[in-house]
């Protein structure tokens, strides 16, 4: 799931003309050492990873685009709560800025207790608003919280 988070946030911030981007120059560099450091990673993960696992390259690459379908459809989630409170409008909406939040939320070092605070912050960051920071709490309530706190209830006793 990351390598496609940052696969997709990457993706996001190369096509977004210079919102991303860094005065000094150095972002295209770290960009290329990044997406370099993926491609290898992925490349020599089935010799890396026999002595544990059977993983093939057609494995990696169905995981890897399975994952950017649950991606999917976490950003039109996370597009439908922007929109229904009011972070968002339908003119001025850049699409791009939706992975770009996963891949921050995702490469920002957190702990569970934080993990609510984090995805607010990035959310006003990359959305610009304090109700893309509600949506961003929202999110993790319905995601996470919810199911945590509803599984007790639902598991069985053996």
């Amino acid at each position: 799931m990351t390598v496609a988070i940052v696969i997709a946030g990457v993706a996001a911030m190369i096509m977004d003309n210079g919102q991303w981007t860094m005065d000094n120059g150095h972002y295209r560099i770290l960009v290329g050492v990044v997406l370099a450091g993926l491609i290898a990673l992925l490349a020599f993960s089935p010799k890396l990873l026999k002595r544990w696992a059977e993983v093939s390259h057609r494995l990696i690459l169905i995981s890897t685009a399975q994952s950017l379908v649950r991606l999917a459809c976490w950003c039109v989630q996370l597009a439908l709560v922007l929109y229904a409170l009011g972070a968002i409008s339908n003119s001025q909406f850049p699409i791009s800025n939706l992975p770009v939040y996963y891949l921050l939320v995702t490469i920002t070092p957190n702990v569970p207790i934080a993990e609510v605070g984090v995805r607010g912050a990035w959310a006003i960051v990359v959305f610009g608003t304090m109700n893309a920071a509600l949506a961003g709490v929202l999110l993790w309530v319905i995601n996470t919280l919810l199911p945590c706190l509803i599984w007790p209830f639902l598991r069985k006793n053996k």
